[in-house]
Formats: C-alpha cells, sequence, structure tokens
C-alpha cells in the first residue's frame, strides 16, 4: 500500500500540512511520510458493508463508525479501513483525536506485510484499541486480535459470527453478510 516518499517528518509538523488532498494521499509511518494509494471499488464496498453492519449494532449516540479512520499515534499518522470509537473519546472534533479507535479494521492488500500490520497492531493496542480486525477479501475470512482474550478466527463455512461484547452490544456481525460483496 505504502510506497516511501523518502521525507522524515515529525506528527505534528505532518499534521499541519496544507492542501486539501495531502492527508489522502500521504500517511506517516515512523516519522516517514510514505505515499497511500486509494482502495479499490470491491474494497470501498467492503468498507460500506462494514459501516452498514457496526451502524445497526453498536448505538450511534454512543459511537462514531468511520471508512478511512485517521489514526494518530507518536510518529504515526496511518489511515484504517474502518474504525469505531467512543464519542466521549472525541471530543469537540474528530480531527483532533489522537489515539486509535476501540475497533480498527484493516483489510488486506497485497503489498501488506506481516511486520508491519503486526506493528500498527501493537501501536493500536497501547493506544486505546481493544479489538483489531484484520480482514481477507480473497478467502473471505476475518482474524480477530482481541487485546486481552488472543486471537480468533472467522469464516463463512466454519465460526461465522463475530459477536461485539466488548463493546457493549449484543449483536453480531455475521461474515456471510460481510461477504456478500460482488466479485
Amino acid at each position: 500500500m505504502g510506497t516511501s516518499v523518502a521525507v522524515k517528518m515529525p506528527l505534528a509538523e505532518f499534521l499541519a500540512q496544507p492542501g486539501e488532498t495531502f492527508h489522502d494521499l500521504h500517511e506517516l509511518w515512523d516519522g516517514q511520510v510514505v505515499e497511500a494509494s486509494g482502495p479499490s471499488e470491491k474494497h470501498v464496498w467492503l468498507q460500506d458493508k462494514f459501516i452498514q453492519l457496526l451502524d445497526a449494532a453498536l448505538p450511534r449516540a454512543e459511537w462514531l463508525v468511520k471508512s478511512e479512520f485517521y489514526v494518530t499515534l507518536p510518529g504515526q499518522a496511518r489511515r484504517l479501513d474502518v474504525g469505531a470509537v467512543r464519542r466521549a473519546r472525541i471530543g469537540k472534533s474528530a480531527k483532533e483525536f489522537f489515539g486509535s479507535p476501540e475497533l480498527a479494521v484493516k483489510v488486506l492488500l497485497e503489498s501488506n506485510t506481516i511486520l508491519e500490520l503486526d506493528r500498527l497492531r501493537e501501536q493500536c493496542f497501547a493506544h486505546g484499541c481493544s479489538e483489531f480486525w484484520v480482514v481477507n477479501m480473497e478467502l473471505r475470512t476475518v482474524t480477530v486480535y482481541d487485546n486481552l482474550r488472543g486471537v480468533s478466527f472467522y469464516r463463512t463455512g466454519g465460526v461465522e459470527v463475530i459477536p461485539l461484547e466488548a463493546f457493549g452490544s449484543a449483536e453480531t456481525v455475521g461474515t456471510p453478510d460481510l461477504f456478500s460483496v460482488p466479485d
């Protein structure tokens, strides 16, 4: 996903960059500016499906569910495919939010590395994340990393229902519903 631009930059300077599209096209990985490519049509469809399912399962008055959720951490300004954060943590402006949402969702791309995802997951856990979901569109699986309980694996035809009790909801997300994505 990311291609290095070979420019080092502190987080505050990165966030202060002018231009309406700068932050749409760039991320900050360990203090390094990286070019970010846009998601494919299928990827956007999956993000929208996640938002639809999570919005229905989590009370809107309490939760903000958003695609292309910008995570700001020490030396990092990265986008998650979907994030769900308690509104009480946001304050007055979502643009000024520092940390990770409680639920972080990353859809695998061919360019992702295990090390990059592991680093991002651990940084999110250190800054407010309860669960980090890695979604594989090709295999139609969701790996849920829980900050307290370990790792669970969900797939259509196997364990199909992802519980949301960690977020105060009795609702679930079903993999058959999630992966009813057009091919």
